[in-house]
């Protein structure tokens, strides 16, 4: 359970993110620094609230995102949330591809790691 010091920062942090959005920064630049303190903090709360924003902008389907919201997830130890993000992305290059079995492999779901190994064989026009 977060203390009320620590709900009170990440009200802080969302209320600083609002405010920056509303002053013309660019969400990209805004959800890379989000990106970077949430999966240092490992902070599941925090990468879910990213999520949204970077869901509301319609990055989260780009594989480039892609990967980095798999990572993300993984660090913050939610596998089922790295997997969401996979099947948001439109196109999944090798390196999303790569994430999601890393992913797996770091929950030590090794089984799984595999299957989406060979998916990535199936659905990539790239030799491993």
């Amino acid at each position: 359970m977060q203390s009320r010091r620590s709900r009170r920062g990440l009200i802080a942090s969302a209320e600083n993110l609002i405010g920056r959005a509303e002053l013309g920064e660019c969400p990209l630049d805004i959800a890379h620094t989000r990106l970077f303190e949430c999966t240092k903090k490992k902070d599941l709360l925090a990468a879910r609230k990213l999520f949204s924003f970077i869901a509301r902008h319609g990055l989260e389907s780009s594989s480039a995102w892609g990967g980095k919201l798999i990572n993300l997830f993984t660090h913050c130890g939610s596998l089922e949330e790295a997997r969401q993000a996979f099947f948001r992305v439109v196109k999944p290059s090798i390196a999303t591809w790569y994430s999601i079995v890393d992913s797996y492999v770091e929950f030590k779901e090794c089984r799984k790691a595999l299957e989406f190994y060979d998916m990535m064989l199936l659905h990539t026009t790239i030799e491993p």
